[in-house]
């Protein structure tokens, strides 16, 4: 006796790999994106902290021109 799964059933054969490798591939781009954004903020954190190395820098060797 044959069983006939209604439409979107668990077991419909060839679309639960279909829909296995939507989910994958959603779940793919969203990992994907929180990964750009963590490097986006790396990266600006790196130029904030850089410039802030810089502007350090400057002020000390105007103190030590002060001093001197």
């Amino acid at each position: 006796m044959t069983r006939i799964s209604p439409p979107g059933a668990i077991n419909d054969g060839g679309y639960v790999l279909l829909r296995g490798l939507v989910v994958m591939f959603i779940v793919l781009i969203c990992f994907a994106s929180l990964l750009a954004g963590m490097a986006v903020f790396s990266h600006r954190s790196a130029v904030i902290l850089r410039t802030v190395q810089d502007e350090v820098r400057y002020r000390n060797t105007e103190i030590q021109k002060l001093v001197k």
